[in-house]
């Protein structure tokens, strides 16, 4: 169970121990002492009833909410759009911590990430047990260098959604890059109580364990994964590693000769982590869309696909290639009749892409317009001479 709707208070310094030794006792002390007590409190309360009222303000809608703008030149108009609105669902609902929360994942989807904090924070000063705005709070604070007050947000949110296996895997880094690998080896272990096949958690044991010097430890982690994800390139290299350190030089060289010819050549392994998916999936920008789109129809869930690059070509108008995707995705529907708008606008856009004409020939041949067909395949040739796929359409139609 992911915590979904429960948010992060903001930031507080942690409470300290702040007791000194007493001084030696002087004449009328006790009296001066007494003073400084009723002072003391007299101000507590007073900042309590300030820090009080300044939230029940917010709450009542008493106070203004200011608010950038956070458009800038330049910036996608499918990015400013989601920026307008998400701001303006603020100020129309100041008190309303999901209007926080959504203003707040929206800027942390497209990458503003300080502007993000903030709006998180505020979230949380109106409903300050949700876990999924404290884990995002979390997880922002470290990504811009923050690792103590990450450490905080993420801790409490494994506190209250124990059953959340990502919380301790980010957890697990922050240990890791800050040297407690004690620490570090128990939240990876946590993750794969939860979720034995979290694979990218089970690599990250095995560094650990190499780290802290269990090399046969970290062999029985390293190869666990390597036999599931062969491909992965830092589980070969950690593996190797821990080969070697456990006097096993042989198969150590082995991987290494096959590192050193680029086999594996990439890391295959990410964290499954469904609340960060829910705020990448804010992100609208040409980029985030056609990567979406990319991953869908390797699935082949082409509609989806589909609609995330007519996003993408809102985004950006002037890429010839969005359009051309969005028609091959209705071809492979067997909905040609609606591929051939798309394949007109990617000629319109760019008249020399020749994929654009042989895709819309492609679409015509299906409808059974055999005369537009091969003109469209004749003009695949004339921008690009060699193009293969046109040469054999036109000579299975017999056209030379």
């Amino acid at each position: 169970m992911t915590p979904r709707e429960q948010r992060p208070a903001p930031l507080r310094p942690s409470a300290l121990d702040t007791e000194t030794p007493p001084l030696p006792a002087r004449r009328g002390s006790r009296r001066i002492g007494i003073g400084l007590c009723a002072g003391v409190i007299l101000v507590g309360v007073v900042v309590g009833l300030v820090v009080g009222f300044g939230s029940l303000a917010l709450r009542l809608g008493l106070i203004e909410v200011e608010l950038p703008e956070y458009v800038v030149p330049d910036m996608e108009p499918t990015v400013q759009r989601a920026f307008r609105i998400a701001r303006q669902n603020v100020i129309d609902h100041p008190t309303d911590s999901r209007s926080w929360e959504k203003l707040a994942s929206t800027l942390d989807a497209h990458e503003l990430q300080d502007e993000a904090i903030v709006c998180y924070q505020r979230a949380l000063s109106i409903s300050p047990d949700e876990s999924f705005t404290r884990y995002c709070l979390g997880v922002v604070l470290e990504l811009t260098g923050r690792p103590q007050l990450a450490q905080v947000e993420l801790e409490r949110v494994a506190r209250e959604q124990p059953s959340y296996a990502p919380s301790y895997f980010r957890l697990g880094e922050l240990h890791f890059r800050e040297g407690r690998n004690e620490e570090a080896r128990r939240s990876f272990a946590r993750v794969l109580e939860i979720a034995p096949d979290e694979w990218v958690a089970r690599r990250r044991l095995g560094q650990v364990l190499l780290a802290l010097g269990d090399a046969d430890g970290a062999i029985r982690e390293l190869q666990s994964v390597s036999e599931v994800n062969p491909k992965d390139r830092p589980t070969t290299s950690a593996l190797a590693q821990a080969l070697g350190r456990a006097g096993r030089r042989e198969e150590a060289e082995r991987l290494n000769t096959r590192l050193a010819a680029g086999d594996p050549d990439g890391e295959t392994l990410a964290l499954r982590d469904p609340i960060r998916h829910q705020v990448k999936l804010l992100a609208v920008d040409s980029i985030s869309c056609t990567l979406r789109a990319e991953a869908l129809e390797k699935t082949g869930d082409y509609l989806t696909a589909i609609a995330e690059l007519k996003t993408a070509a809102e985004a950006r108008p002037d890429r010839a290639v969005l359009q051309d995707r969005i028609g091959r995705n209705y071809i492979r529907l067997e909905r040609p009749s609606e591929a051939i708008p798309h394949f007109d606008l990617a000629v319109a856009i760019d008249p020399t892409r020749a994929s654009g004409y042989h895709n819309r020939a492609l679409a015509h041949e299906r409808l059974g317009n055999l005369s537009e067909a091969i003109a469209d395949y004749k003009r695949a040739l004339i921008v690009q001479p060699d193009h293969p796929m046109s040469k054999a359409r036109l000579q299975a139609l017999g056209q030379r």
